[in-house]
């Protein structure tokens, strides 16, 4: 499974920025996919955008909003 966009994004990186773990799982697990696949211009890995993930993530957290009403799930 080596298809990937016009960026170079395969679907281990999607998972990994949409960070569903079930579908990481899925794909280095069930399907085998290579964890060293890169995007074509910046040379990242899966692990370059979970990390991205979670610094955004950690960052939201650490902000001070007192109004959650523009979040939606």
């Amino acid at each position: 499974m080596n298809l990937c966009d016009t960026m170079g994004r395969h679907a281990l990186h999607l998972a990994s920025e949409a960070n569903s773990t079930a579908a990481i799982q899925f794909l280095v697990t069930d399907v085998g996919i290579d964890v060293n696949l890169q995007t074509l211009s910046a040379h990242d890995t899966a692990l370059h955008f979970a990390a991205k993930v979670l610094s955004s993530f950690y960052f939201m957290c650490s902000l001070d909003i007192t109004d959650y009403s523009h979040f939606s799930d």
